[in-house]
């Protein structure tokens, strides 16, 4: 999925690509790798994206487990970042796949429950505070449980892109005899 993410990203005019992980790897794409600090979700995001903006205007952060994002998402995102200080794409889950912004004020992430069905609102809760203008993405989906793996199944079947690779292994797990989630 990662590697997925990385070839739409790749795709937006005028965006540097970056991979912000918890230790280092090496993967196959010419992608730099920011180590993140220690610390929990929003510290280290909140450090990943005020780096970003020390050289950029914008910066978007996106999960790596979000299949079948479209290019025209991250442009749409992008977009937003010209009227609004924040952009959010909120997941079905009450999380989000996907937040950008033109500023990042420290402590802007403190405080929120992640990986729940408020880590949503705990955000905008957060953007009011900081007085963060914002718009909201199209909503979409991640990849965090076993029930998501039903949907993204189901999403395949229905001929919704995924993303190539992870299509890719779902099929190749198909025709070892794995057995269908459902």
């Amino acid at each position: 999925m990662l590697d997925d993410v990385i070839s739409i990203a790749s795709q937006i005019k005028n965006a540097q690509v970056v991979i912000s992980a918890s230790e280092s790897f090496v993967i196959g794409n010419p992608v730099p790798v920011w180590l993140q600090p220690e610390g929990d979700l929003g510290f280290r995001l909140e450090k990943t994206v005020q780096r970003a903006l020390r050289t950029s205007e914008r910066a978007i952060a996106v999960g790596a487990d979000t299949p079948g994002l479209a290019v025209e998402m991250l442009q749409q995102a992008a977009e937003c970042l010209c009227a609004s200080d924040a952009v959010i794409g909120p997941a079905q889950d009450g999380g989000y796949y996907l937040i950008g912004l033109r500023r990042c004020p420290d402590g802007l992430f403190e405080n929120i429950r992640w990986s729940c069905p408020n880590t949503l609102n705990d955000t905008l809760e957060r953007f009011a505070k900081f007085n963060l203008k914002y718009s909201v993405a199209l909503p979409w989906f991640d990849l965090d449980t076993p029930q998501d793996l039903v949907h993204v199944y189901s999403a395949l079947e229905s001929g919704v892109n995924v993303g190539s690779n992870l299509a890719s292994v779902l099929e190749s797990l198909r025709g070892r005899g794995a057995a269908k989630i459902s």
